[in-house]
């Protein structure tokens, strides 16, 4: 647990203050150090200090608290904003209506059908493997659900998606395509009729849901959402050619 701040005179309170809040997770059969780091340059942001820790420990992973407010409606707060603007690695985030998973239950991977999106595989399928909960794909074409659509491509797509993050997991992994014109709330809809215990999305893509910087939908997830949610901003995107591509 990290709390970061500016003024050395802050520091013996906010030990003290941390040391408190541990007494609440104390049932938890799990380790927790408190740390309280003392920003070394003045000017800099909470979260580029807690980018520069994260670099400094590979394989680490940032969860935080938010309540899916920042500089404007489109972003999930101004803090886990700006770390998934400095971080290539996953950032899971724990919104307002957000209960305590114990990963029994299913994790949704969301796809929009762009290699970004393609990139959280991997990152859900090691999740999946060592807290064992089923990933299932959840795909929403902004698009309404009365109007008439050929689906049979993005059908397809889900189909190799499935396989592909089978062989990661060994897990069988169910899909399901819908259309919807608020991406956000179909996603949180379906994470709350499956009880869902994670949502991962990738945080860049060229359509719907994972274009967080800019659209609504992450700010809709973190608000919304039942369970925690696992974003991943890749550094590019992945390897993904001999994958179909669909069309919106």
């Amino acid at each position: 647990m990290v709390q970061v701040v500016f003024d050395p005179d802050d520091m013996q309170d906010t030990e003290r203050s941390l040391h408190t809040r541990l007494i609440d997770v104390d049932s938890f059969d799990v380790n927790i150090v408190p740390v309280v780091h003392l920003a070394d340059r003045s000017g800099d942001t909470v979260a580029a200090e807690i980018c520069t820790m994260v670099m400094s420990q590979p394989g680490a992973t940032v969860v935080m608290a938010s309540q899916g407010r920042g500089r404007s409606a489109a972003v999930v707060g101004s803090v886990a904003e700006d770390l998934l603007r400095c971080l290539d690695g996953p950032v899971v985030v724990v919104g307002p209506q957000s209960g305590v998973p114990d990963f029994s239950n299913p994790m949704i991977v969301t796809l929009d059908g762009s290699d970004f999106s393609q990139a959280a595989l991997p990152i859900a399928a090691s999740w999946s493997n060592h807290l064992g909960p089923q990933p299932t794909l959840l795909r929403v074409i902004e698009r309404d659900a009365s109007e008439s659509t050929d689906d049979t491509e993005n059908e397809q797509y889900l189909i190799s998606m499935s396989g592909l993050l089978s062989t990661l997991t060994k897990h069988k992994v169910p899909y399901t395509l819908q259309h919807h014109r608020d991406v956000g709330a179909a996603v949180c809809a379906h994470a709350e009729n499956i009880d869902a215990s994670l949502i991962v999305a990738s945080t860049h893509g060229h359509t719907g849901m994972p274009r967080f910087m800019l659209g609504s939908a992450a700010a809709a997830f973190v608000r919304n959402a039942p369970c925690p949610v696992l974003l991943v901003r890749p550094a590019h995107a992945a390897p993904t050619e001999a994958l179909p591509h669909t069309q919106q």
